[in-house]
């Protein structure tokens, strides 16, 4: 959940590949139904000796949907990244959670990953 709402992803075949717990975490932690914490995270990219901070994805899959794909601010950002919309008068009436075009971009998002690992 992000600003007390819950946020929905729909996930390319690569995460989906990995297998999920009945409650849909991909990375559960050792206390039932909760996600691997930020910090379980940060310590295994250290430990994988990985330059990188877990906020660091969500910068670069930004970065990437707007440069590479050229995809509009409110997908990219507000809605796949769980962004709350800024606007006073525009927010109560950005109801849609374009799941359609979310997908689409996650489907391309993870065939990138898939061909630049290192």
């Amino acid at each position: 959940m992000k600003a007390w709402r819950q946020h929905r992803v729909p996930l390319s075949p690569q995460p989906m590949e990995l297998g999920m717990e009945s409650n849909g975490l991909i990375f559960p932690s050792h206390r039932k139904g909760k996600p691997l914490s930020d910090m379980t995270f940060t310590a295994l990219l250290r430990r994988l000796d990985i330059a990188a901070v877990p906020h660091g994805f969500r910068s670069s899959f930004r970065d990437w949907s707007s440069e590479e794909m050229g995809e509009n601010y409110e997908i990219a950002t507000e809605l796949a990244l769980a962004h709350t919309v800024g606007n006073a008068a525009r927010g109560p009436y950005a109801r849609s959670e374009l799941l359609g075009p979310r997908r689409v971009l996650m489907d391309k998002w993870g065939e990138y990953l898939s061909n630049h690992r290192r």
